[in-house]
């Protein structure tokens, strides 16, 4: 995300593909078990799926970005609708959290003040984390995405 939209033109794009299954078996790992990495990548993507279904199926004109720093500090989802950034959310596929997984929401924080920050995991119940980080449920942050 940049204000610039000549700026958000020349950024690298992440680009998800429309079901876990196929992107497994585009790069050939359907036998395989899953991996760590793969397996934030894939909850990553399925939390783009629905939050892209919720936005279209409740008519919410939100656009989907990501955030990243030179320096590499990244934030996977912000939802905007015109030029206000509505929420940041970063997505974490495990339940046990470390203050490393905090990082890029604190960058993110730190430039955007005002706009509500969110920590994507499949944890039991919601709940405030450091710096007013709220860790929430996928089924949370659907619920958020209905609510704007």
């Amino acid at each position: 995300y940049t204000r610039s939209v000549r700026k958000r033109l020349s950024k690298r794009s992440k680009f998800y593909v429309f079901d876990n299954g196929v992107t497994r078996a585009m790069v050939g790992l359907v036998s395989v078990p899953i991996s760590p990495i793969e397996r934030g990548r894939l909850f990553e993507q399925w939390l783009m799926q629905e939050v892209r279904r919720v936005n279209d199926y409740w008519r919410k004109d939100l656009k989907m970005y990501f955030w990243r720093t030179h320096n590499g500090a990244e934030v996977d989802l912000l939802l905007t609708r015109g030029r206000e950034i509505l929420i940041a959310v970063e997505c974490k596929s495990g339940a046990a959290l470390a203050r490393r997984d905090f990082s890029g929401l604190r960058s993110f924080s730190e430039e955007h003040p005002n706009v509500p920050v969110y920590l994507c995991a499949p944890v039991d119940l919601d709940r405030e984390a450091e710096r007013s980080v709220r860790v929430i449920r996928p089924q949370t942050l659907f619920d958020l995405v209905k609510a704007l």
